[in-house]
Parts: structure tokens; C-alpha cells; sequence
């Protein structure tokens, strides 16, 4: 009977660590992150993993976060119309 109590509390322990927040440093903020696919050759994937490479990045997607991030900025510095940014149906 009590090793039947005891296996059914262990149980109930992992399960409400299974839905706990995993820990973080109270100094750190938090990071909201959106994940995209890319469709590529490959020629253009090795062209990109190369370059990501040569710049330091650990991946070729963090570089092409950075890439696309240039990229607007140069847009906006020439004057371009950059893309409005929808949320929910409407423009923000």
C-alpha cells in the first residue's frame, strides 16, 4: 500500500515538472522567436552555409536572419518603402 502512495506522488511530481517553465536567469529577458523555411538549391545552400561560416555564424539561418535584417536596413536607408507589418488583420 505505501510503496503504491509513493510511486503514484513520484508520478505526480514528474508530471508537474513536465509542464513547468524550464529555468531561466531572472537577468535575462525574454526572447520571443519566430521560425521560417527556406527553399534553396543546392548550390545555394552551400554558397550560404560558406558565407555563414566565413562570418562566424554557428548556422547558416542565423546568418540569413542577419542578412535579411541588413537588407532592410539598406532599403530604408535608400528611401524604399519598407514592408508594413500586419497583426490580426490589421497594420500596425
Amino acid at each position: 500500500m505505501r510503496r503504491r502512495k509513493r510511486q503514484k506522488a513520484r508520478e505526480r511530481r514528474a508530471e508537474d515538472r513536465r509542464w513547468q517553465k524550464p529555468w531561466k536567469d531572472p537577468g535575462m529577458s525574454s526572447l520571443r522567436v519566430a521560425s521560417f523555411t527556406v527553399h534553396a538549391t543546392v548550390e545555394q545552400s552551400a554558397r550560404w552555409k560558406r558565407a555563414a561560416e566565413a562570418e562566424g555564424h554557428r548556422s547558416a539561418g542565423t546568418w540569413l536572419a542577419a542578412a535579411a535584417d541588413a537588407y532592410l536596413k539598406a532599403r530604408a536607408r535608400a528611401g524604399a518603402p519598407v514592408p508594413l507589418a500586419w497583426h490580426r488583420g490589421s497594420f500596425e
